[in-house]
């Protein structure tokens, strides 16, 4: 496919200055506000998966003011446009009217270097630290959903005690998808099937992870509603050649960690 390439001097220069042996997202760190947005966007809640899926208007994108986020009941919506006009988000997409769009970000640098930034402001400093991207993306990779998890315990362990009582389910599921998508992994959220919505669904080398979260519940009841909702009917054709896992997992707030978790095979 015919493509234009686009040269960004600021990181091939960063690439350059640094001995030319380190690759990494060096456009996130010139703007000077990343700081700013990552804020914001724990502030409102900003899921970068299901957010980013609901269009906005012209409107939206072409009146930002930087002293709108500020107010009190700031939301998606203004960090959107913020976004759009600082160059993390472009127009993936015009709607049928002309007056919408779907943004998305414009490179996996981008993406990858936000996601991560959106980590540590949802689980902070130790958390990031403790986060070895690319061990657990091996752990899904390979299948091995129990060694997955521990990982995953290690990363939430490390998540302050006071930032963690200010977490409610969702941020669990976003500082999830968070995880995966800075190593680049195919994850979206709030899957929909026939009935109902499948909380993430994780897509790596010769395994998809159909995974549904609870606060306080039970990991039989999330794998129960899986199963139930019949979230992972729609891969049933590609289960002949890839392994397709259901997966329940449960948080304690007692244990501000996962405290159970379930996995079944899903078999045609």
């Amino acid at each position: 496919m015919d493509s234009e390439t686009v040269y960004n001097s600021v990181s091939v220069g960063s690439f350059f200055s640094r001995g030319g042996a380190d690759f990494d997202s060096f456009w996130m760190d010139t703007g000077g506000n990343a700081e700013l947005i990552v804020n914001i966007a724990k502030h409102v809640g900003f899921d970068i998966s299901s957010d980013l899926r609901k269009p906005v208007t012209k409107e939206m994108m072409s009146s930002y003011d930087i002293i709108d986020m500020t107010r009190a009941d700031v939301d998606a919506n203004l960090l959107k446009s913020l976004l759009y006009q600082s160059g993390y988000l472009t127009i993936s997409k015009a709607l049928l009217n002309g007056n919408s769009f779907l943004l998305d970000f414009p490179n996996s640098e981008v993406r990858e270097g936000f996601a991560t930034k959106l980590l540590t402001a949802y689980a902070g400093e130790s958390a990031k630290r403790a986060f070895s991207p690319y061990e657990l993306l091996s752990y899904f990779e390979s299948g091995d959903v129990s060694g997955a998890i521990e990982a995953m315990k290690g990363i939430y362990s490390a998540i302050p005690s006071v930032l963690e009582q200010k977490l409610n389910e969702n941020a669990y599921h976003i500082a999830f998808y968070c995880m995966m998508k800075a190593v680049g992994a195919d994850i979206d959220t709030e899957i929909a099937s026939s009935k109902g919505r499948a909380d993430a669904v994780l897509k790596v080398s010769g395994h998809i992870y159909v995974i549904e979260f609870k606060k306080d519940g039970s990991a039989d009841g999330a794998l129960a509603q899986i199963i139930e909702k019949e979230y992972a009917s729609q891969y049933s054709i590609w289960a002949k050649t890839l392994k397709v896992h259901l997966v329940g997992i449960c948080f304690s707030s007692k244990q501000r960690n996962i405290s159970e978790w379930k996995e079944k095979l899903y078999l045609r």
